[in-house]
């Protein structure tokens, strides 16, 4: 048969933790708080980025913004411009350099003859007169250049044989005959 001790509920016994369960529950704890913490970092981040694309957006939209952009067109466009009008006069200095007759007040008085807005996409000097072609935005900038040139005491006569409208621009092609010099077709 067996003893029966009655005292034996009231005698303590040491607990010793095993420290495997210790470390498992540890590695436990941690693992569902990371998995607890993670979802909600993601969609908080979410939450920031999407109230950015937001931000963004309305100043995108904004009025300011588009005055903004399209200011920045028209600059674009009058940088381009002065690039063709610096391209011109780089064409028409390369030319000076050949022919004698040309110096540099011809040359500055053409390109002070062009306003802005005709933008010349080539030009033929012989000894007797000057062939150009080019592009302008409206007629009555084309008929400002042909004004420009009457003004000029180098030219006799200044013709504009074809003005051309295409796709929103117009074609042109004027002859200037210097003062003095006579044509062969004259003879």
């Amino acid at each position: 048969m067996r003893d029966y001790n009655f005292f034996e509920p009231y005698i303590k016994k040491s607990r010793k933790i095993d420290k495997n369960k210790i470390i498992l529950l540890c590695l436990l704890g941690i693992m569902i708080i990371s998995a607890t913490t993670y979802p909600i970092m993601i969609t908080l981040r979410t939450i920031k980025i999407n109230n950015s694309i937001a931000a963004m957006k309305t100043e995108m939209l904004s009025d300011e913004t588009k005055q903004n952009n399209s200011e920045i067109t028209v600059l674009q466009r009058k940088i381009q411009e002065r690039e063709q009008q610096l391209q011109f006069l780089g064409e028409i200095d390369d030319i000076m350099k050949d022919v004698d007759l040309i110096d540099e007040y011809l040359i500055y008085t053409v390109s002070s003859a062009v306003p802005e807005g005709i933008f010349l996409n080539t030009v033929n000097i012989s000894s007797s007169d000057i062939k150009m072609t080019g592009t302008s935005l409206e007629k009555t900038l084309i008929a400002e250049l042909q004004y420009n040139l009457r003004q000029c005491d180098t030219f006799e006569e200044i013709f504009i044989p074809s003005i051309t409208f295409d796709n929103g621009y117009y074609d042109f092609s004027v002859i200037i005959s210097f003062v003095g010099v006579k044509n062969d077709e004259d003879d």
